[in-house]
């Protein structure tokens, strides 16, 4: 487990306040107030419909609450100039493979990069520093169509990073890899909380949430169920799953299946 005591008291990095988001007669979003503590690795868990992925794509600038405050770095996201300075200083990785298929890694790393007012040659030096951190070497020249799905999350990554961000926002960061990319993803993100780096996350993989989170919180129906540091979720409980799924009061008994005889 990682230590949170080192961003206990810090500035929030996150800060929502009474967030409410609709869609038609759902409501995602049900006032959320929420805070990510500078330096955190703070990971965002709940049952499928919880609100997660609304939540992600309000704090990353990809959809607007339609109601409540979002402060991400200090910065109000309610007009233009606030959601460009705060994309200069995050990292996003997406559910969905954010790059451009028709090109190779490496096309989309120099082209991104240039974007971030990087030169090609600092560009190109990061680009290998990182993918030889995640033993990725290999995809950098094929084409994004052509990676599996969890080749497309570490370039994904990789590019995120170039221009080293202040903050990582992932979605399902260890969702489609093989255990061997997931310890070294695991690995480069554990560093960069290190380095001061804060990192906001959605996961449904429990077991790997556990190993690298500072901070946990539980959605439920659009709320804020319980946040806290991993050892005040963690409680008395076994593991993180048993004390989410504890809190969720999930776990029903199997029906008898009596019909299914093949």
């Amino acid at each position: 487990m990682t230590s949170p005591t080192d961003v206990r008291g810090a500035k929030p990095a996150v800060s929502l306040r009474r967030l409410v988001r609709r869609y038609g007669a759902l409501t995602a979003l049900d006032g959320l107030d929420l805070e990510v503590p500078r330096g955190a690795f703070f990971a965002l868990v709940g049952r499928n419909g919880a609100g997660k992925t609304t939540t992600f794509r309000i704090v990353a600038g990809l959809s607007e609450a339609d109601e409540g405050t979002v402060r991400i770095l200090g910065h109000v996201l309610d007009s233009g100039a606030g959601r460009t300075a705060v994309r200069a200083r995050i990292g996003l990785v997406p559910d969905f493979c954010p790059l451009f298929e028709p090109l190779t890694v490496r096309e989309n790393a120099l082209c991104l990069g240039r974007f971030r007012g990087l030169g090609p040659r600092t560009a190109g030096e990061r680009l290998e520093e990182l993918a030889g951190a995640l033993g990725a070497e290999g995809t950098l020249d094929r084409v994004v169509t052509g990676l599996s799905r969890g080749q497309r999350k570490q370039a994904a990554l990789i590019v995120a990073m170039l221009h080293a961000p202040e903050m990582l926002l992932l979605d399902e960061p260890f969702s489609g890899l093989d255990p061997i990319s997931a310890r070294s993803i695991r690995a480069l993100l554990e560093e960069l909380r290190r380095r001061g780096v804060t990192v906001f996350m959605t996961s449904h993989t429990l077991p790997l949430v556990e190993r690298v989170a500072t901070h946990v919180a539980i959605l439920e129906a659009g709320r804020l169920l319980e946040t806290g540091t991993l050892g005040e979720m963690l409680g008395d409980a076994s593991c993180l799953e048993e004390r989410v799924v504890s809190a969720l009061g999930a776990g029903r008994p199997l029906p008898e299946l009596a019909w299914y005889a093949p």
